[in-house]
């Protein structure tokens, strides 16, 4: 379990307080500390100083750091902003807590203050329970369910805040003081081949540990990227695994690489929605995660509650910030917009709102908002003039899809099993920003790894929900994904599976009396939609799992 709370108290008010949620730790006059000590890493200073380390670190090297090397960065006070993987690290002394995590922001923190007393989480629902009345901040809430991922470092609660990436959270009998960094990347003189060799040192790093590497492979061109890298070693310092059914076109093209190629392969499968005692509950699911993915993805990322804790989890996330997978509208339709500042023409290309669920009441000052988020977005980051449109693109895709929309999921893993994600390192991101352009485009960081285990391009590839031949040019790939689709369509979703099994809690809680009289719900439009679905009126299924995944958010406030 990574997950922890605490509170720092100069009355012993906020110590009074039962936290049930883990094991108490620590407890002093001034501080209470609760998480479960063996899923972290922890040691005293001579001087009575705890420090607990939650999460996968790296140095500047990319090499994995164990627990002497952290306590020789922590003790000599080394730039954690050096440092690559995915960290919380967290110092207790006598009468001070201090906080730092990792470069981009993928562990984060809460804090909540309240006259010198402070509450602190890595789970902002957890938090949220303690507080005796809650407010709900309408315009986080705009961010969230208007944009992709929220344009802003805040929470659904007011008053609670977060650490931020590169960031130092320091409490004493003052107060809460909070700095943070976002990151840039470091400028270097690189090539293709200096990109590759430094993902290539990442892998062999965690090969190098005690544990075997397990890596998530799926039919994309991501996991298969690193499966070229592990196939020059000894297959028994590595395997593979597979989630969910085998109809699947992730799962087919995995088992059929496996079965080919001859590597250990494992294939974790149960039928959708039916399984909660093994999987955890959806809205469970929905507060770890903070309603930032829909809440029928419980079953698909509870798989890796099968992963086992012995061994060393990896897989291809975020590999898209090196092949330039993300935001090409953007880059190309909001050229002119980005180079002029027009926010307008900006906010377009970053909007993707979620159903219409809210009423007139919590909407009507959105449009401003809206532009008020673009803004600071933009005002945040470099000139694009001079940083390069597509720099720019994709720098906005680093800081605001991994800190801001990331780091729950990340926590949620890094309660199951130790893991890290080999191409969103800090060092390696730097090095593709300092490519060409051209360099990096049509995949050709991919294209050049696979190039060198060529048996791997035999097989198909799952985009757009369907099977596509191999191939590493987007717009091909879009083309061959819209004809493909005619022919088999991908559903690792099924969104109708979920609703059907929460049919009875749907229609229960349309006559809730906290539904009833809920304050910001667009009742009857909800209603509608429910009664429709279930008459067979509507398919409507993304605006039901949508309102069920922030009710349960909801449900914390009303």
């Amino acid at each position: 379990m990574s997950y922890i709370i605490g509170s720092y108290s100069s009355n012993g008010v906020w110590n009074k307080t039962k936290i049930t949620f883990a094991p108490v730790v620590l407890e002093t006059e001034k501080i209470l500390l609760a998480f479960e000590e063996q899923s972290v890493i922890k040691f005293y200073d001579d001087d009575g100083t705890l420090n607990i380390i939650t999460g996968t670190g790296l140095d500047n090297n990319l090499k994995l750091l164990t627990e002497n090397d952290w306590k020789n960065i922590l003790l000599n006070e080394t730039d954690h902003l050096d440092l690559n993987g995915h960290y919380l690290v967290i110092k207790v002394g006598s009468d001070e807590v201090t906080f730092y995590n990792d470069q981009l922001g993928l562990r984060e923190v809460y804090f909540y203050e309240n006259n010198g007393n402070i509450l602190f989480s890595t789970r902002l629902d957890w938090i949220i329970k303690l507080i005796e009345a809650p407010e709900l901040d309408y315009k986080f809430l705009c961010s969230f369910w208007s944009f992709e991922n929220p344009l802003t470092e805040s929470t659904f609660c007011q008053g609670i805040k977060l650490l931020g990436p590169g960031g130092k959270a320091r409490i004493t009998k003052k107060g809460l003081s909070i700095a943070n960094k976002s990151w840039f990347p470091e400028k270097l003189d690189v090539n293709r081949a200096d990109v590759i060799n430094l993902i290539s040192q990442t892998i062999d790093s965690i090969l190098q540990t005690d544990r075997i590497t397990n890596l998530g492979l799926s039919g994309g061109i991501d996991s298969r990227t690193i499966l070229a890298f592990l196939l020059d070693y000894d297959n028994k310092l590595w395997r593979t695994t597979t989630f969910g059914q085998k109809t699947y076109a992730d799962v087919r093209i995995a088992n059929s690489m496996a079965k080919r190629l001859k590597f250990h392969h494992t294939n974790h499968s149960c039928k959708p929605f039916f399984s909660d005692n093994l999987f955890g509950n959806w809205a469970d699911f929905s507060l770890e995660t903070n309603g930032l993915l829909p809440a029928d993805f419980y079953h698909e990322l509870s798989y890796y509650k099968m992963l086992p804790k012995d061994e060393f989890f990896i897989d291809g996330g975020k590999g898209a910030y090196i092949r330039r997978g993300l935001s090409n509208k953007l880059s190309i339709l909001g050229k002119n917009d980005l180079l002029s500042g027009n926010i307008d023409g900006i906010k377009k290309y970053l909007y993707s709102p979620k159903p219409p669920i809210f009423n007139q009441d919590v909407t009507e000052n959105w449009s401003k908002y809206h532009s008020e988020d673009v803004s600071q977005v933009v005002n945040s980051m470099p000139v694009p003039l001079e940083f390069g449109v597509e720099n720019w693109v994709d720098l906005y895709n680093i800081r605001f899809r991994t800190g801001n929309a990331s780091y729950p999921s990340q926590t949620r893993l890094d309660s199951y099993v130790q893991n890290l994600m080999p191409f969103n390192q800090p060092r390696i991101l730097s090095a593709v920003l300092n490519l060409p352009y051209s360099d990096r485009s049509n995949e050709k960081i991919n294209r050049e790894i696979l190039n060198k285990k060529r048996i791997l391009k035999l097989f198909p590839l799952a985009r757009y929900n369907t099977v596509i031949p191999y191939q590493h040019n987007k717009y091909t790939c879009f083309v061959w994904g819209k004809l493909m689709r005619l022919i088999y369509k991908d559903k690792q979703r099924n969104h109708r599976a979920f609703i059907e099994a929460n049919k009875e809690f749907i229609l229960s809680r349309m006559k809730d009396t906290d539904f009833i009289n809920n304050p910001i719900y667009e009742k009857k439009r909800i209603r509608d939609k429910v009664n429709a679905y279930f008459l067979g009126k509507s398919n409507d299924t993304g605006f039901i799992i949508w309102w069920m995944t922030f009710d349960v958010w909801n449900r914390l406030f009303y």
